[in-house]
């Protein structure tokens, strides 16, 4: 499946950033398509999620390592200036720290998640925190009816694949495709574009 990767960039909590990249480099991925790979289960919905029960296990530890210790609702209370609706804090705040990352991403995707924060009134970063956290989780992060927005705005954006589809991606690197999934890798692949 050939695709359009278009650069973005966002604050994200340095944890999880942490977190996300080892996750990232244990399964032959850059950040940009381990966040495809998540946000695409994601809007699955009905318990989709980016990892097995047993690999769950393994973002466990992971996060752990970095020092991840916040559930899927934390980001709610992350105390820093880009928490942009502080009635929505719940509970005690959480002293963060931001970094700008930047990263690759499928076209159509990135705008379906930029309209889905616009509906929200919220940051493209904050949107992914929710999402990332609450996939580590294993839990859904959106309600059915927000489900039915997003398959909305992917027919209106032209995302026209479902969560697997990510692993036929054909600007990744023949080595990210053999560590993941070696039994997808053609004798020949056409690498479409750069990382």
């Amino acid at each position: 499946m050939k695709i359009d990767r278009v650069q973005t960039g966002v604050r994200l909590e340095k944890r999880l950033v942490s977190t996300l990249n080892q996750l990232a480099k244990e399964d032959g991925q850059n950040l940009g398509e381990k966040l495809e790979e998540i946000v695409s289960h994601a809007f699955e919905g009905k318990g989709a999620c980016a990892w097995s029960a047993k690999s769950l296990n393994r973002v466990a530890n992971t996060k752990k390592a970095f020092g991840l210790s916040y559930d899927s609702h934390a980001s709610y209370r992350f105390d820093d200036a880009n928490n942009p609706i502080p009635e929505m804090r719940h509970g005690k705040l959480l002293p963060v720290q931001r970094v700008q990352v930047g990263f690759k991403m499928e076209k159509r995707m990135l705008k379906v998640l930029k309209a889905i924060a616009e509906m929200n009134d919220t940051k493209l970063g904050n949107l992914l925190e929710e999402i990332v956290l609450h996939q580590m989780e294993g839990a859904d992060v959106f309600y059915p009816a927000t489900i039915n927005k997003i398959r909305l705005l992917q027919k209106v954006y032209g995302m026209d694949y479902d969560a697997h589809a990510t692993y036929h991606f054909q600007n990744k690197t023949r080595e990210s495709i053999a560590k993941r999934s070696p039994h997808l890798l053609p004798k020949s692949i056409e690498i479409i574009g750069d990382r």
